[in-house]
């Protein structure tokens, strides 16, 4: 056992040795290639400030290599129990799915549900009842508005799993879904990849202007 113990203990000094050998060519490439009388003189202010003075920007740059130590710790503990930390990346992989497929019932739902009521309120527009029109063109408004609401929680709800499942990635062979999202230009370049819930807040918007054109027109200041 004390053994294995010491197995285990060196092949995390050596990870770790890795780690702040990646740290240290990344430090001295960066250095190469902005080295210049202004650089420098920030460098030697950044040096003898302390971390808990530096700016939010600077402290996450450092923060990138704690998560990385974070990360290697962690995998070394998950020795021994991958077959059942890959069977909860599974599961989890796939409430990420599920909830997509929520997402796309909700938006057919409310979807539905405007075309039933622009559809009523178009007719009840022919029968000259203005009240109604005006009370219809409102609850209209407010289910735009919860549609709009509940896309935007989706999407919140999408990106919190997203990213827990990016960062169960780091501890498998193969990062699918974060180098997936690094060709698709993360979302960035719309050249590339247009973010699914953004032309879907789209859709809610155009039925809250014409609910709104409604109201106005049948405001007689506006006639």
């Amino acid at each position: 056992m004390k053994k294995k113990d010491k197995t285990n203990k060196e092949d995390l000094i050596e990870k770790l040795a890795d780690l702040e050998h990646q740290q240290w060519a990344h430090w001295t490439d960066y250095f190469v290639r902005n080295s210049n009388s202004e650089n420098i003189q920030r460098w030697k202010l950044q040096s003898k400030t302390p971390y808990s003075n530096l700016s939010e920007k600077d402290k996450e740059k450092d923060r990138i290599w704690a998560r990385k130590i974070l990360e290697l710790i962690k995998f070394r503990n998950l020795k021994g129990r991958e077959d059942i930390f890959f069977e909860q990346y599974k599961l989890y992989a796939d409430t990420a799915e599920k909830v997509s497929d929520r997402r796309q019932n909700a938006n057919n739902f409310f979807l539905t549900l405007n075309s039933l009521l622009l559809t009523f309120t178009g007719y009840l527009t022919t029968l000259s009842f203005a009240f109604w029109n005006i009370l219809m063109a409102v609850a209209g408004l407010s289910i735009s508005l919860l549609w709009f609401l509940t896309i935007a929680s989706f999407r919140n709800l999408n990106k919190s799993k997203f990213n827990l499942i990016c960062d169960m990635e780091r501890n498998l062979p193969i990062n699918i879904f974060g180098e997936e999202w690094k060709q698709l230009g993360e979302g960035r370049d719309w050249k590339k990849y247009i973010k699914i819930s953004k032309v879907e807040q789209g859709i809610p918007v155009i039925f809250f202007i014409i609910y709104l054109l409604m109201i106005i027109l049948r405001i007689p200041l506006f006639r």
